[in-house]
């Protein structure tokens, strides 16, 4: 993989020529949705342009990447907000491509507090006046393993090179393991559904990303064995959308529905997303397989 912070066109050079006829690395870092998702009051069309600029400069032979937060950037629970975590992480896991996860965010963990004096970054630590302003030091304190001393991360009688982030008692692996509306838990189905619905070859890999209304993003995947829907409600209040039968799947607030659910409607809650998939298709391998026990009862007999 490589990274490089310039423009979209030149971004690309790194993965080598349109053609292929020479390669460079497998992957380069995709930082549109961190360059164009700087806060918390982005918007539809902010997500929406993200993906779609990557995907239209993209050569088609090579394989795209989604990158939510690094070391240089605020996380995406500070940036984006902490209600938007799983959303995101649902939206790098369903997208084509290669899903990339910075440390932490599998957990919601948000920046942490370091003082000028702690910092360790060094061209910010050469002024404390503006250190706030320019430290990428808060992005970078250690993984929330558990509430242990320094959250897990080193025996309790070392130090870390940067302080603990103050809620590592809450925000941790130990706690929100087996957990089933924890950010963890979450995206351990996240990976799940990748493993079982996006993993296998198919002759056909069809997206379209739009704005379903001003407040839900909406993106279709289409594959051999069945299409899929994304729904992302991006508001502060509920969001409802009309459907044409699709099994609910995977959602981000577990509470609120049950998976499996086949759906004409959903009212989406404030900063929810969900998974569907068309019950078109479910019908369809449903019918194909009572075609084949058939057959298979009318041989035997």
């Amino acid at each position: 993989m490589s990274e490089a912070y310039t423009d979209i066109d030149s971004t690309m050079r790194y993965y080598g020529t349109a053609t292929g006829d020479k390669l460079g690395a497998h992957f380069t870092f995709n930082f549109e949705l961190l360059g164009k998702l700087t806060d918390k009051d982005f918007k539809v069309t902010d997500v929406i342009n993200a993906i779609n600029s990557w995907l239209k400069h993209m050569p088609s032979i090579y394989t795209a990447n989604w990158v939510l937060g690094n070391h240089d950037n605020h996380r995406v629970a500070t940036r984006l907000g902490e209600k938007n975590v799983d959303a995101f992480n649902m939206l790098t896991a369903f997208l084509p491509g290669i899903m990339v996860t910075y440390n932490g965010e599998e957990i919601g963990m948000t920046d942490g507090e370091v003082t000028c004096e702690q910092g360790k970054d060094p061209q910010a630590i050469k002024d404390c006046s503006t250190y706030r302003e320019t430290s990428r030091d808060f992005e970078r304190t250690p993984m929330q393993w558990n509430s242990g001393p320094n959250a897990g991360f080193t025996d309790g009688d070392k130090k870390p090179w940067l302080p603990v982030a103050s809620n590592y008692r809450r925000v941790n692996v130990e706690n929100e393991n087996g957990t089933e509306t924890s950010h963890l838990s979450i995206y351990k189905q996240l990976l799940q559904f990748r493993k079982d619905h996006l993993q296998s070859m198919s002759s056909k890999d069809v997206l379209e990303v739009k704005g379903e209304s001003d407040n839900v993003v909406k993106i279709v995947r289409e594959r051999d064995d069945a299409k899929y829907m994304l729904l992302f409600n991006v508001a502060d209040e509920a969001q409802e959308v009309t459907l044409n039968k699709h099994s609910l799947l995977l959602t981000t607030h577990p509470k609120a529905r049950k998976v499996g659910d086949i759906l004409d409607t959903i009212k989406l809650e404030a900063h929810e997303s969900v998974i569907l998939k068309s019950a078109a298709g479910i019908q369809m391998a449903a019918s194909l397989l009572m075609v084949a026990l058939y057959s298979i009862v009318h041989f035997v007999i």
